[in-house]
């Protein structure tokens, strides 16, 4: 999606679709595209790479109960100079991976969820992890959660996590903070707000 030069792509009304590797702004050059879905019945589903911001731009936008699971990684800002976004929003919309999310690989990577939304893996979430990587996580608002094994803010990179506003973030192992592994580089800058919010983390 966006090849080269803008691209977008709706999903919406119930439709459903299935893909195997995914690239929003595949290329450099690329600008401001987009995947969009809405609705309670709307549903992408990735049985490999979701890459939103590859080489250039990209964004994804889930709202009003719509769903995306993607078997393999999901990342925001795949390389430096590469910029990728994920807003989702409303009750029941969900972002999903069986693998990482990563947000800000070595490009800038902002992920948010609001207004009752989930974001949901089995694996690790890494908010800013390879040097020069600029990472956003926000999860704010009553009901909005995430669940991950590991969450990771400020790899070898930045990385700002904020939970807020009766937000729950649910951690199974570890949490680290400026930290990645045992690479961990002088760059490493890493932060975690929890502000009127719940923290679940037994490691």
């Amino acid at each position: 999606v966006g090849e080269y030069g803008t691209g977008k792509l709706s999903i919406e009304n119930g439709a459903q679709l299935i893909a195997t590797n995914t690239s929003v702004g595949n290329l450099a050059g690329s600008t401001s595209s987009s995947i969009d879905i809405t609705g309670s019945e709307s549903k992408f589903i990735n049985n490999d790479l979701l890459l939103i911001g590859d080489l250039s731009e990209g964004a994804l936008n889930i709202s009003a109960g719509a769903t995306v699971n993607s078997q393999g990684d999901i990342t925001f800002g795949r390389v430096a100079g590469s910029q990728g976004t994920g807003l989702i929003t409303g009750d029941n919309s969900v972002l999903s991976s069986d693998s990482n999310i990563i947000v800000g690989v070595s490009g800038t990577g902002n992920l948010t969820a609001d207004s009752a939304s989930k974001i949901i893996t089995s694996e690790d979430i890494y908010v800013g992890r390879d040097e020069g990587s600029n990472g956003t996580l926000l999860v704010q608002g009553k009901n909005s959660n995430i669940e991950a094994k590991i969450l990771t803010s400020g790899g070898n990179g930045t990385g700002s996590t904020t939970i807020k506003d009766q937000a729950t973030a649910t951690i199974s192992g570890v949490t680290r903070i400026s930290g990645y592994e045992n690479s961990t580089s002088k760059q490493a800058k890493g932060s975690l707000t929890i502000d009127n919010a719940t923290f679940n983390s037994p490691a």
